[in-house]
């Protein structure tokens, strides 16, 4: 009977996020979303004394789950791509090396978008001197394959 009383505890906490989640985005400041979850939720599906603190600790959990996931979700694509961008470079790869201009000019495109996809395409940077003024320097790259 335990396990089932701590299984509706998750389902109310997470039902209880969302609310709070939904509140906040509409603009609720923590002191108004802890007073509509007192009056949306019985006292004994909700923390003990909860207020704007806990409020505001729920949406902080809420907003790191959804950074959590959004990070993955991209980390996922990159992946993707790169699996899509190394087929690629392989299937036209020995091609270039035996001098067809198609194959050589593709393969350098796809090694530009795998520069730009792991944020290597930097072609300009700026450092600060010791006497706090910049120092810039340019590295040009040669984009006419």
């Amino acid at each position: 009977m335990n396990k089932f009383k701590t299984k509706d505890n998750v389902l109310k906490s997470q039902e209880r996020r969302s609310f709070v989640m939904d509140l906040r985005k509409s603009g609720a400041t923590f002191q108004q979303i802890a007073d509509a979850v007192h009056s949306k939720f019985k006292s004994e599906e909700i923390p003990k004394n909860y207020d704007s603190r806990q409020a505001y600790q729920d949406v902080s959990r809420e907003l790191e789950k959804l950074k959590k996931e959004v990070s993955e979700s991209a980390e996922e694509v990159r992946t993707m791509e790169m699996e899509r961008l190394t087929n690629l470079w392989m299937a036209h790869f020995r091609k270039a090396k035996n001098g067809d201009e198609k194959a050589t000019d593709l393969c350098l495109k796809v090694h530009d978008r795998i520069m730009k996809l792991h944020g290597l395409d930097v072609t300009k940077a700026e450092i600060t001197g010791r006497d706090g003024g910049e120092f810039t320097f340019n590295v040009t790259l040669n984009n006419d394959y």
